[in-house]
């Protein structure tokens, strides 16, 4: 236990809160779309280890209920530093331990531009049904990386869940590091 707890309080002083470096609203989506998010303005990004994560926000089926039938269409995210790889992954359903059903994946690596939003349209929409909906990007370090954006915060409950390939468990970034944010992660949705 010794030797866990320091090297458990290293790993969290590597995470870095979001530092301003300068303001980016992010995209313009115009009615009838409907955008699905919780962040602000882009910040910066934390910085992240070496490791694979998945940075994710959750709509549960009671806050997107108002458009069944519509069709999620595109995802936009904020990049700051440029990954080593990424995917846009949507999921469906979840439980108390993170998202069960993985609907679509797009490897996005060579699409990626940094310090600024990008923006991946789905290949196949994805339906909104009677269940949560979850919209990530997984993405690779191999070295200490800010590369997913986030705002200044406070986090809001499903804004910030982090997946981390240390321990393979999907923990909000608030508290698995006390880092108070919410990814630059937005999905756009034709309600049809």
């Amino acid at each position: 236990m010794k030797f866990i707890l320091p090297i458990t309080f290293i790993a969290i002083l590597i995470f870095s809160s979001c530092e301003k470096t300068s303001i980016t609203n992010g995209p313009d989506i115009q009615p009838p779309l409907v955008a699905l998010s919780y962040d602000g303005a882009n910040n910066d990004a934390p910085l992240l280890p070496a490791a694979t994560y998945e940075a994710a926000t959750m709509f549960p089926k009671e806050d997107i209920s108002d458009l069944l039938g519509g069709k999620l269409i595109e995802v936009y995210y904020y990049i700051r530093d440029v990954p080593v790889s990424s995917t846009i992954k949507i999921y469906k359903k979840s439980d108390s331990d993170g998202p069960l059903d993985l609907i679509y994946s797009e490897v996005t690596t060579n699409d990626l531009k940094g310090r600024s939003w990008n923006k991946h349209i789905l290949k196949s929409p994805v339906e909104i049904t009677d269940d949560d909906l979850w919209i990530s990007l997984k993405f690779t370090h191999t070295s200490q990386t800010g590369s997913i954006g986030c705002d200044l915060g406070p986090a809001v409950d499903n804004g910030d869940w982090l997946l981390d390939s240390a321990d393979g468990l999907w923990i909000p970034l608030s508290q698995r590091a006390g880092i108070n944010i919410n990814w630059n992660i937005r999905g756009v949705v034709d309600p049809g």
